[in-house]
């Protein structure tokens, strides 16, 4: 962020810019679960009007392998959050947990991979 005031500097021949916050999870798998799932596809999973996105397993740099899921970015998911503001921003970033994102993403990890035991 720029500016404490994030309507400034901002060109207005692009259009109505608005600032979300996006939420993703990831999911620790184990080796096994990594080489049986390390060459699927990315998905996006639509069991209702909004989606989720699926990324295939990833090893990240501290060694585990993680499945991360991502929600649509829309007005309409209530996992979105329109940040007006620098302090918005600030809080959004500095959130301790989110609750609500944690359950909707475990709710749609087990529908998705119903076999798939999490590490953590």
């Amino acid at each position: 962020v720029c500016s404490s005031d994030l309507s400034s500097g901002i060109n207005a021949e692009y259009g109505d810019i608005r600032m979300m916050g996006h939420t993703v999870m990831k999911f620790e798998i184990d080796e096994e679960t990594f080489e049986r799932c390390k060459d699927m596809p990315s998905i996006n999973f639509c069991p209702t009007s909004s989606y989720v996105y699926v990324l295939p397993p990833i090893r990240y740099p501290n060694g585990k392998v993680y499945i991360k899921l991502g929600h649509a970015v829309s007005f309409e998911n209530p996992l979105t959050r329109l940040l007006h503001s620098h302090q918005d921003v600030l809080d959004w970033y500095c959130l301790p947990d989110y609750l609500e994102a944690r359950s909707y993403f475990n709710e749609q990890f087990k529908l998705i991979f119903p076999k798939i035991d999490v590490l953590s």
